[in-house]
Formats: structure tokens, C-alpha cells, sequence
């Protein structure tokens, strides 16, 4: 996660670097391995959750879907670098 948030700040990164790192870290906020995919995680959290649950699974449980996340990480990356 470290290393993901050192090249974060790093000038002249590229759209698809900001979004694949912003997916990468996220994934690593919610517990996957590096070879989960957000959308993969995102049902896997979903699915337990559902199996455990007793009432409403509310959406603001489960990670962000991978547009957000790629969305959020370029609006945090360009106001880093403003």
C-alpha cells in the first residue's frame, strides 16, 4: 500500500496509472489480494454480507464500484498537484 501511495504523489503520472493505482489501493482497504479484481471484491463483500444478513444490505458497505473509484482517485491526484 506504501509503495501505491508514494507514486501517487508523483508528478506527470498518466490517467490510467492514477485510476489503477486509486483500484489498487482500494482493493487493499478492503482486505483483497493483489490479484482480486475491485469488481470481484465488491461481490464477494456483497455475497457475505447478504448470507449474514438479517435485514438491508446498504450499498454504502461494499467498496466502491471501479468508474468511482477511477473518478476519485484523478479529482484526489490533480488536487494533490494543484
Amino acid at each position: 500500500m506504501m509503495a501505491c501511495a508514494c507514486t501517487f504523489i508523483l508528478e506527470n503520472n498518466s490517467l490510467e496509472d492514477i485510476s489503477d493505482l486509486g483500484k489498487n489501493l482500494m482493493v487493499n482497504l478492503f482486505g483483497g489480494n493483489s490479484d482480486t479484481t475491485l469488481s470481484l471484491l465488491r461481490h464477494i463483500t456483497f455475497t457475505k454480507n447478504v448470507a449474514i444478513a438479517q435485514a438491508f444490505v446498504t450499498p454504502e458497505r461494499l467498496p466502491l464500484t471501479s468508474p468511482a473509484t477511477s473518478f476519485h482517485s484523478q479529482r484526489v491526484y490533480f488536487q494533490i498537484m494543484v
